[in-house]
């Protein structure tokens, strides 16, 4: 793996793609990247979120990285702890969260990509089964105000914005034409024949 194709590695994971979209980019076996991105050094983080720097800074410190840079060098040419520069390459190596298709709370969802939690961890951080918050985030579930709370507290989203689609799909349905009334399975104004 070249020096480059490991930076685009880097690159696509900190955009939050997962194992299988990053090998079908760069053309490797699922294997390959997984095995790459194990290699980095890393430790186990007690919170799955994204460490607190710019993607541009997370990029660099891996460029410097694949030029042979020691951690103990990141940190002291970053300003950093050592084990922040640890948490960087952790948060690259560690398991995504799965993907929910078709939310109702797209920037929810997006929240929970970006920051690194599964679906089951959020929900845990919620007090819900993984389930029931899946069927919520798909909009199969109603989600109650307590939980909707909970998730403004954790995330600092607020309701607007968790809302925003539900909103969005009430206001379209208001402004279509009520379904015509029908009378013993015809239309309204159908003729008999």
């Amino acid at each position: 793996m070249t020096y480059d194709e490991k930076l685009s590695i880097c690159r696509l994971r900190i955009k939050g793609k997962s194992v299988a979209a990053i090998a079908k980019e760069v053309g490797f076996s699922n294997q390959a990247v997984f095995g790459f991105l194990q290699k980095l050094p890393h430790a186990e983080r007690e919170t799955h979120i994204r460490p607190d720097c710019s993607s541009k800074r997370i990029l660099s410190l891996c460029a410097d990285y694949f030029s042979g840079a020691s951690i103990s060098t990141l940190a002291a040419n970053y300003k950093m702890e050592e084990k922040d520069v640890l948490d960087v390459f952790s948060y690259l190596a560690e398991k995504r969260p799965s993907t929910i298709h078709n939310s109702m709370y797209p920037e929810l969802t997006n929240w929970i990509r970006l920051n690194g939690y599964s679906l089951k961890a959020f929900a845990e951080e919620l007090g819900i089964t993984s389930n029931r918050f899946s069927r919520i985030c798909r909009g199969k579930s109603h989600m109650s105000y307590e939980i909707a709370d909970k998730i403004r507290t954790i995330t600092k989203i607020p309701f607007s914005h968790i809302y925003s689609t539900v909103i969005a799909a009430d206001k379209s349905s208001q402004l279509s034409d009520p379904p015509a009334k029908r009378n013993n399975g015809k239309e309204a104004g159908e003729n008999d024949g």
